[in-house]
């Protein structure tokens, strides 16, 4: 029992009764089963000398909030003289009890709002500093500095590492806190906690449930543990999982010198907020594995362009004597030859050709997925680089009965573009026309619109009567090296890059490309 308020008479200036035994009191008068059940009881006080025979006054207890549970009371007392309280006066007095109770339980149900108000906020500032942490320790801190008690000293994050069978074989000291970091820690040197990174110690705690110990000396650890434990001068200690993804990731150590009583609340706000950050220790260790993968990656991607460019330039160099000796022996400089040489060397100056053509997609998708693609912006006719193309294309025609149109309409404006990469673009549409037309004719139109935001744009399309694309084949039309499985694709031959490369081009000229089924 307690005294929490004591109200003296205005005639009695004394303290309280130093004489006095109220323990003995209550539990003299207590034991009787009247006291219990009107609520109150009256009698003799008793003074602290059990050699005493005279009481040294009366008194009346009434329990607060007056029911028979003698958790609290007013005791009324008349000292000096022995008195007999009379029912009325015990009847009022009831009244002023059952008023102070109210009160009583008013005033714990605001200290319990505000206790949980305050528990509120710190949860809310542990978990917002949690999912701003950038780091192990910075997660370990935030959670301690907000939430431990000035009791816990010490606390320790330990990772797993696991196997491919998925078995922790290593133990490993992520980060660790001490009280010190939050100016209460009045200890000596900071202890070093690697000794408890053996598996043979933690192993009881794997795939565990959260263990709080008030009191290390009488816990049920193995001997090795507590020997640790106590060589660092731990007496109190709580073991918290961290669990993501049905897997066990590691352990939270709190620590605390002196024998702390780990309370509801303990046990109450540490496993959700551990689980966070197990949560967030998965998010960050994916986090790292994508990063990873990215880099590596793009190290392949950067191994693979250097790689084509490499070999389109030492491929390209002597291709192009092949290409220029023949074109030299097939117009005769170096002297007559047979109709036999003329025939095969047409072939190799051919096949030479079409194989630098290759060389050179290689390339230019090699640069364009590096993103060193290079535009020489500047203004062009749009006109003259069409009627350019066209002609480059003639020479593919041979023997087919195709004939290829021009229509303008209107004048067209000058445009900012790459000269050189917009030919290249309708070279590549007009070859593709060209290639799977048998009889019939190749159209390419251009003409100025206006673009949904107002601003003019021209068109150009390019139509053939040829064989046409299958809706399935149009989808993949414009991905690299994608062609479609007919016979005729595979008879024309190709790389399945000019389309790909195109799409590029244009997109790098902030332009679009697609297919237009009627025009």
């Amino acid at each position: 029992w307690k005294t929490i308020k004591y109200w003296p008479a205005p005639m009695h200036t004394g303290a309280l009764p130093p004489m006095v035994d109220y323990q003995a009191s209550i539990n003299l008068l207590t034991a009787t089963e009247s006291g219990l059940e009107k609520g109150w009881i009256s009698g003799p006080l008793l003074g602290r000398d059990r050699g005493e025979t005279a009481p040294l006054g009366s008194f009346l207890f009434l329990t607060v909030p007056g029911k028979s549970l003698w958790r609290s009371y007013i005791s009324i007392e008349q000292h000096g003289s022995q008195r007999i309280w009379q029912k009325e006066e015990i009847d009022i007095l009831k009244v002023a009890a059952d008023a102070l109770s109210n009160t009583i339980i008013r005033e714990g149900l605001m200290d319990q709002l505000q206790a949980s108000l305050d528990e509120t906020e710190n949860l809310y500032h542990a978990s917002h500093q949690l999912a701003l942490s950038a780091s192990d320790s910075d997660m370990l801190a935030s959670l301690s500095r907000h939430l431990a008690p000035p009791q816990i000293q010490h606390a320790l994050l330990v990772l797993f590492d696991n196997n491919e069978d998925g078995e922790t074989t290593v133990l490993r000291q992520a980060a660790v806190w001490h009280a010190a970091d939050k100016g209460f820690y009045n200890g000596g040197q900071k202890p070093d906690f690697t000794e408890v990174l053996r598996i043979d110690i933690l192993e009881d705690y794997l795939k565990s449930n959260p263990v709080f110990y008030d009191d290390v000396r009488f816990a049920p650890l193995s001997e090795d543990f507590r020997t640790v434990l106590q060589q660092k001068g731990i007496l109190s200690l709580a073991v918290l999982p961290l669990w993501a993804s049905k897997r066990q990731l590691g352990v939270m150590l709190l620590c605390a010198e002196r024998a702390y009583h780990f309370t509801n609340r303990d046990m109450r706000i540490y496993p959700p907020l551990v689980d966070q950050m197990a949560i967030a220790i998965e998010n960050e260790r994916a986090y790292e594995l994508s990063q990873k993968a990215l880099r590596d990656i793009k190290e392949v991607d950067r191994l693979k362009s250097q790689f084509l460019a490499t070999m389109s330039h030492e491929l390209r160099s002597p291709l192009n004597s092949i290409i220029g000796f023949s074109q030299v022996i097939l117009k005769g400089i170096d002297g007559p030859t047979t109709d036999l040489q003329q025939h095969d060397l047409a072939a190799i100056y051919e096949s030479g050709q079409l194989l630098l053509s290759l060389i050179n997609d290689v390339l230019d998708l090699s640069k364009i997925e590096a993103g060193k693609m290079e535009l020489a912006i500047a203004a062009m006719s749009l006109e003259d680089v069409i009627s350019s193309a066209i002609s480059s294309t003639r020479g593919l025609i041979k023997n087919k009965a195709i004939t290829i149109r021009q229509e303008i309409k209107g004048p067209l404006p000058s445009i900012n573009a790459d000269a050189i990469r917009i030919r290249q673009v309708l070279i590549n549409l007009l070859s593709n026309a060209v290639k799977f037309t048998e009889v019939g004719t190749v159209t390419v139109k251009a003409w100025v619109t206006n673009a949904a935001d107002g601003e003019k744009e021209v068109w150009v399309t390019v139509a053939d009567t040829g064989i046409g694309i299958s809706p399935e084949n149009q989808k993949k039309l414009f991905e690299p090296f994608s062609q479609p499985d007919t016979v005729q694709v595979r008879r024309a031959g190709g790389s399945g890059l000019g389309l790909s490369i195109s799409r590029s081009l244009i997109e790098l000229h902030h332009g679009r490309i697609g297919i237009l089924q009627s025009i």
